[in-house]
């Protein structure tokens, strides 16, 4: 949690340079530091380079345990968790299409080894 709360105030300490607003005013969604107020937002990856170079005076507290999303909150993942337990679920491996060929391969379970036949 304090890794993302570290990136997060890096992200709007560098956003603050670039829109040239109080770093206040700045919110963290979605990928992007937003500022409402000009409907202003400016994505991570414009921001990682000047990112970088921003040390903070002090470490930022985490967000408080009622703010904190969590991705699989409101998804279908665990929708699916009954056919992943059970074993039904269709995995990359299970898919066949016509024509499909089939490959193996072959070593020695020793570095440097080699096999002795097939």
């Amino acid at each position: 949690m304090t890794v993302g709360a570290v990136a997060r105030e890096k992200l709007k300490a560098a956003a603050v340079v670039q829109l040239d607003v109080d770093v206040a005013e700045l919110t963290v969604k979605d990928g992007q530091v937003v500022h409402a107020a000009s409907g202003k937002s400016l994505p991570f990856g414009g921001l990682v380079a000047a990112t970088a170079q921003i040390q903070l005076a002090t470490q930022p507290a985490p967000k408080p345990r009622d703010q904190l999303t969590f991705l699989s909150i409101g998804h279908p993942a665990k929708i699916q968790l009954r056919v992943i337990v059970n074993g039904t679920a269709v995995c990359g491996l299970d898919v066949r299409v016509s024509g499909m060929v089939y490959a193996a391969l072959c070593q020695s379970p020793v570095i440097g080894g080699t096999t002795e036949k097939l």
